[in-house]
C-alpha cells in the first residue's frame, strides 16, 4: 500500500512537471521576443473590422425630449458624419421636435387658470458637431460577434423655438418665435449590424440662455436633453 501511494504521489509529481515544463515553453515560444529586437515594445491591439477613416455615415433616428416641464416632446434627427481619422470626425445635424401639453400643463390650467406660465418649446436645431471615437470593442449577442464604437462630440447649433404667451386656460396658443444660439454636448454608439449597416444611440444636451419670462426679462442658462436612437448606413 505504501508503495503504491508513492507511486501516484511520483505519478502526480510527473504530471504537474510536465504540464508546467509545457506551459513555460509555451508562454516562452509566445511572448518571448528578444530574438526579433531587444528595443521594440510588443503590444496586443483589437482586430478593428470596421473602419472609420475616410467614410461617412448617414444616419435617420428618433426618440425624446426630457427637459421641458409641461410639454412631452418627440424628436426625428438626422445626421451625417465623416471621420477623416479612425479617432476623429465632424458631423451635421438637423433636429426637429414636436411637442403636446403633458399632464403638469393640465394640472396648473386646472389650479391656475387665469395665470399659466410662458412655455418654451424648441422646434428646429441645426449644427454640426466635432466628434472624437476613442472606444471600440465587441460583444457576444446570441452567438452573433456585433462590433461597436463609443464616441463623444461637441458644437455649436442655431436654434429654432417659440414661446407660449397665453396665459388664460381653454384660449388658443399664443406663440412668440424667439432665435438662439446653444453649445452641445453628447455621447452615443454605433453597433455594426453588417458591414455597410449600423444602429444608433445618441444622448445630446443643447445648453441656451434666454429671458426667463419667455421673451423678456434675465438671461438664465437651460439644458435641452434628448435620447434619440436610429439607424444608418456606412459609405
Amino acid at each position: 500500500m505504501k508503495r503504491l501511494h508513492f507511486y501516484h504521489i511520483a505519478l502526480w509529481l510527473g504530471f504537474l512537471g510536465t504540464l508546467w515544463g509545457s506551459s513555460a515553453r509555451a508562454a516562452d515560444d509566445t511572448y518571448q521576443f528578444d530574438w526579433l529586437d531587444p528595443d521594440k515594445k510588443i503590444y496586443v491591439l483589437q482586430n478593428r473590422l470596421n473602419e472609420k477613416r475616410n467614410h461617412l455615415f448617414i444616419e435617420a433616428m428618433g426618440g425624446f425630449g426630457f427637459s421641458n416641464a409641461f410639454r412631452s416632446s418627440y424628436n426625428i434627427d438626422g445626421r451625417v458624419s465623416f471621420f477623416f481619422h479612425e479617432m476623429f470626425g465632424v458631423e451635421g445635424f438637423a433636429m426637429y421636435s414636436f411637442h403636446r401639453p403633458n399632464n403638469n400643463q393640465d394640472a396648473i390650467e386646472a389650479s391656475s387658470p387665469t395665470r399659466l406660465p410662458s412655455v418654451r418649446e424648441l422646434l428646429g436645431r441645426y449644427g454640426a458637431h466635432f466628434v472624437v471615437s476613442p472606444f471600440y470593442g465587441k460583444f457576444n449577442f446570441f452567438n452573433a460577434i456585433v462590433y461597436y464604437d463609443w464616441h463623444v462630440h461637441a458644437g455649436l447649433a442655431y436654434v429654432q423655438s417659440r414661446v407660449d404667451m397665453n396665459e388664460i386656460a381653454g384660449n388658443a396658443p399664443n406663440y412668440v418665435g424667439q432665435n438662439l444660439v446653444a453649445g452641445s454636448v453628447g455621447t452615443g454608439q454605433r453597433f455594426y449590424i453588417k458591414k455597410r449597416f449600423v444602429i444608433r444611440w445618441d444622448l445630446t444636451t443643447f445648453i441656451y440662455r434666454a429671458p426667463i419670462l419667455g421673451v423678456t426679462g434675465t438671461k438664465a442658462t437651460y439644458s435641452d436633453v434628448n435620447l434619440n436612437i436610429g439607424f444608418g448606413v456606412k459609405i
